[in-house]
């Protein structure tokens, strides 16, 4: 039963709101035989379709009959057929298109919205024939009007569908739409309605000359907040021509320029929205690629280290053995000296903290987890960076410094993979030491302010440097200088850092006996959102 209860609630909600668009949409209609110049609940029509399956086209039908007959004055016959071939021609669409695009189909691609438009234009070709050459056959009509009729039918049903459709269906598959009100939504609308009081308000823009102006909001719009941003964007400048067109004495000609205008700036905003979409989401997933491959430089670079990681992680585990086995001891005495033995236990804790800690930088380090871009300090990342590769320095005998110089704005990054980014550094530093033998090595690293908006980074080391030939190709994939590495450390670090608006490269001038790498990050100006 509530099966067929949630039916006929989507029909009764879907009828009463075509009927109410279409009530809306009718005015200059052209020579009293109903065809208007925008029709939204074709737009509708085609979106229920296509959301709940096209086996709802009898439902449709129904409701395009009760709008024909509650408010145009048709021909029952007329209505009847007219509405028959309009449920059945677009119910044939939305097949075409959910069978070619998928069970829902993404509007948010240009090749998507290509085939979308290209489906719907012939479809509603044929609705404005069949409509055209049915009133021919049951009605007077005169033969000079067919042609104006099966244009503006066209037109009006493209607009209505090209813009309605998406916008209706992003309704239905996301929280609002998709839409966000933010201030640079609120600056764009009343951009759009600002270029729509000009081009369709004014009586000295009477030729709408001036239509171009709708495209400066649109485009700003449909850039910055893709396809949901654009549609709503034309929907505004499409009320404004609904006012133009019921407020102002018209000529017919006047009436379908207008509409190709209109047709125009719905196509341009779906496809420049549908593109900005794609880009989107592509550089999300060139984001999370390079996650993925930013990880495999981690696990790698854990590898390295894990030598000095047992080690360091020996020490604890030696001394709460001993404080367990001294606490034994002190208590099998007789008497207990269970004083002391407690003292002993509790030194365990700190033990247990310490190796605790290592295990925990290690697990941060290595685990993927979610882009996190935050206002940090640089010095933070780097004296963490310096803690996870102690155990590494320790085994080598290396010195590491750090100097900040002077006071220094936050950073704009990932903690996490800025973190890589001065571990594969330290790493590289450090194995070039220890590979070249001879005393004691050290690495300096040090933090400044490189202009107003970077903080630059630069790790240097007293190793043996790098030879010019090697030093042209240390950041392409898989160039290594060492036998057992893979490559791709230096060139991870530099799409890490490119990824966040920086650059990182070799210091050939400030590289005398070792080497000298930099890297600058964004420094915060305040105004990004953390």
């Amino acid at each position: 039963m509530r099966p067929y209860l949630a039916f006929g609630g989507r029909a009764v909600a879907f009828a009463v709101l075509y009927v109410l668009l279409d009530g809306l949409s009718f005015v200059h209609d052209f020579h009293g035989m109903a065809i208007t110049p925008w029709n939204p609940n074709s737009g509708l029509a085609v979106a229920f379709l296509l959301h709940f399956g096209p086996r709802h086209w009898p439902i449709v039908g129904g409701a395009a009959l009760i709008a024909d007959l509650s408010i145009r004055d048709m021909p029952l016959e007329l209505s009847v057929l007219g509405e028959l071939a309009f449920s059945v021609l677009y119910g044939a669409a939305s097949l075409i298109l959910l069978r070619r695009g998928g069970e829902r189909l993404a509007l948010a691609h240009p090749r998507d919205m290509a085939l979308f438009l290209f489906v719907v234009a012939a479809a509603s070709l044929l609705v404005a024939a069949s409509r055209a050459g049915l009133a021919v056959l049951l009605i007077p009509v005169d033969s000079a009007w067919v042609g104006g009729m099966v244009i503006r039918q066209w037109i009006g049903d493209m607009i209505g569908i090209a813009l309605v459709t998406p916008l209706a269906l992003l309704l239905l598959s996301r929280p609002r739409g998709g839409i966000r009100f933010t201030p640079t939504l609120a600056g764009q609308l009343a951009a759009m309605a600002a270029a729509a009081a000009i081009v369709f308000g004014w009586e000295a823009t009477d030729e709408f000359k001036f239509f171009y102006l709708l495209f400066i909001p649109l485009v700003w719009g449909a850039l910055t907040g893709g396809l949901p941003t654009a549609l709503v964007l034309v929907l505004v400048a499409q009320l404004g021509m609904i006012l133009a067109t019921s407020m102002r004495a018209m000529n017919d000609d006047k009436v379908v320029a207008l509409q190709f205008a209109m047709l125009t700036a719905v196509l341009t905003g779906s496809f420049l929205g549908a593109t900005a979409d794609a880009r989107r989401r592509a550089e999300l997933d060139a984001r999370e690629r390079l996650g993925d491959l930013a990880r495999l430089g981690r696990i790698y670079s854990t590898n390295e280290i894990a030598a000095g990681l047992a080690h360091e992680i020996k020490q604890p585990m030696l001394a709460i053995v001993n404080y367990v086995g001294a606490a034994v001891r002190l208590l099998e005495q007789s008497p207990p000296n269970v004083a002391e033995a407690l003292r002993l236990m509790r030194n365990t804790d700190t033990q247990v903290a310490r190796a605790d800690g290592i295990i925990r930088r290690m697990r941060d380090f290595v685990q993927k987890g979610e882009n996190r871009i935050r206002c940090l300090d640089i010095a933070e990342i780097v004296q963490e960076a310096m803690d996870l590769m102690l155990p590494l320095t320790r085994r080598h005998g290396i010195a590491v410094e750090f100097r900040k110089e002077g006071a220094l704005p936050p950073v704009v990054v990932d903690d996490i993979q800025i973190l890589q980014v001065v571990v594969n550094l330290l790493s590289n530093s450090i194995t070039a030491i220890a590979e070249a033998g001879g005393p004691a090595g050290t690495i300096s690293v040090a933090a400044r302010l490189a202009g107003r908006s970077s903080v630059e980074v630069a790790v240097s080391d007293s190793g043996p440097g790098l030879p010019e030939d090697v030093a042209d190709s240390l950041f392409q994939p898989f160039m290594t200088t060492r036998p057992e590495g893979v490559g791709i450390g230096l060139s991870i670090s530099k799409a890490i850092v490119e990824a966040h608006d920086g650059r990182l490269w070799y210091d050939r001038a400030a590289s005398g006996a070792g080497a000298t790498f930099r890297f600058t990050l964004p420094a915060d100006d305040g105004d990004d959102e953390v």
